[in-house]
């Protein structure tokens, strides 16, 4: 079956709907969202990291360099967490590491990242 631009427009159409209708029937994802995105953004202040102080769920930050950035992430790869480098408008000339919080992290996950992050400091 050939795919037209309509076709994708309205398969995403109805996949943000859908997920409008999980959200809306599930509250409790928004609660925990709430805490793991406070866990996470708290632990890293008391690492020491500048970190914004809004409720989004995306955590940035950076360290002195970015060859220092580079490693972190690659040891933190090695050790089993994905957390990308990125450059994107906005951001430090050097770039940023990234965080994303989800509903689905277990407090056990925020906080082993913490811990590896205070490990690799």
């Amino acid at each position: 079956m050939k795919r037209t631009p309509d076709s994708w427009f309205e398969a995403a159409a109805a996949a943000s709907a859908k997920g409008i209708d999980l959200v809306k029937s599930h509250p409790e994802w928004r609660v925990k969202l709430r805490r793991n995105t406070a866990m996470a953004k708290n632990g890293l202040r008391k690492l020491g990291f500048d970190i914004n102080d809004n409720p989004m769920p995306i955590v940035t930050w950076s360290l002195k360099s970015a060859d220092e950035m580079k490693a972190f992430q690659k040891e933190l790869m090695n050790r089993g967490i994905a957390l990308p480098y990125i450059h994107y408008v906005g951001a430090p000339s050097g770039g940023v590491l990234r965080a994303t919080i989800f509903s689905a992290h277990t407090e056990a996950q925020i906080q082993r990242l913490l811990d590896e992050i205070k490990r690799l400091g």
